[in-house]
């Protein structure tokens, strides 16, 4: 593996667009544990070739194994869209796709925002407001 990993970037350092090398190489250091740096790989690759069935099949794939349904969802929804290379392919997308809907619904997904407080709190605080001020006069 090291060995395949040092001609793939000797590959992409003499053809610095090659999106094939790239995805190549997100899926070795994916292997190795580099989580970070196969994702800015797939990135990248994101960046060269973003109307790419390849391209966004393996960051589809990359989120799914990572646990982020909804993103992996949006990948493989976008590489459904596109022409596929061959049929095992589109049949792979289309599996996948099933699998990570499936996931995504029984997953747990965090609110970036609090919830709305209560209407009594929210009175409440209306009544401690309306109190300072008069205490201010």
């Amino acid at each position: 593996m090291a060995e395949a990993e040092a001609r793939l970037r000797t590959s992409l350092s003499e053809t610095p667009g090659d999106v094939e090398a790239r995805l190549m190489l997100a899926q070795l250091r994916f292997e190795r544990g580099a989580i970070a740096e196969a994702g800015a790989l797939l990135d990248e690759a994101a960046n060269l070739g973003p109307d790419r069935f390849e391209v966004r099949l393996r960051r589809g794939e990359f989120f799914a194994r990572l646990g982020i349904y909804q993103q992996a969802l949006a990948e493989l929804e976008a590489a459904r869209r596109l022409p596929a290379p061959d049929f095992p392919s589109l049949l792979y997308c289309q599996e996948l796709w099933r699998w990570v809907a499936e996931r995504a619904r029984q997953a747990f997904v965090r609110q970036p925002t609090l919830p709305p407080a209560p209407r009594w709190l929210q009175s409440l605080a209306r009544r401690l407001q309306s109190w300072r001020r008069e205490r201010q006069r």
